[in-house]
């Protein structure tokens, strides 16, 4: 129990463990989001952390929640707002769709009570996703089957014919 808590000590006093961070300022904040893995791959999961700083101090400033938008060649892929807990990073996992390859546009906005603190718009490229040799395998597959199908068919209708005559 101790090792645990000791681990996760450096995550919780970094504003991001891992993976890659995005800053803008919005004066008097700094919107900061980051996301892990730092190279994102259409279909895979990406794990982000919103976090306000002070533009001037540089220090956590309070929010309430975060409204999340991720966006890709304009259309909303997902929204939704992400409440700061009371201890830990204020997270959000999301899949990325295994056709969204390009750019994910990220809008943000941070709440404290019905009052909106500073919003933000991020790019993060997402690079496409290449066939496993396991998809290429049934792809292959699928493809043999046609053939050898057309194979057979044809074979069908020349024993047929020759039968018939």
């Amino acid at each position: 129990m101790l090792a645990l808590v000791l681990f996760s000590i450096p995550g919780l006093l970094l504003a991001h463990a891992g993976g890659a961070s995005l800053e803008k300022v919005v004066s008097p904040y700094v919107v900061d989001v980051g996301y892990d893995p730092a190279r994102v791959i259409a279909g895979d999961r990406i794990v982000f952390d919103f976090n306000l700083l002070s533009e001037v101090s540089s220090s956590t400033v309070d929010f309430d929640y975060v409204r999340v938008r991720l966006e890709h060649e304009g259309m909303t892929l997902f929204s939704t707002g992400v409440s700061k807990p009371e201890y830990g990073p204020t997270s959000l996992l999301y899949t990325v769709p295994v056709d969204a390859s390009g750019a994910l546009t990220v809008f943000v906005r941070y709440h404290k009570g019905s009052e909106s603190l500073a919003e933000a718009e991020f790019m993060i490229p997402i690079e496409a996703r290449r066939l496993a040799w396991r998809e290429r395998v049934d792809i292959s597959s699928l493809i043999g089957g046609v053939i050898l199908g057309l194979f057979a068919s044809v074979g069908i209708f020349i024993l047929k014919r020759k039968a018939v005559v």
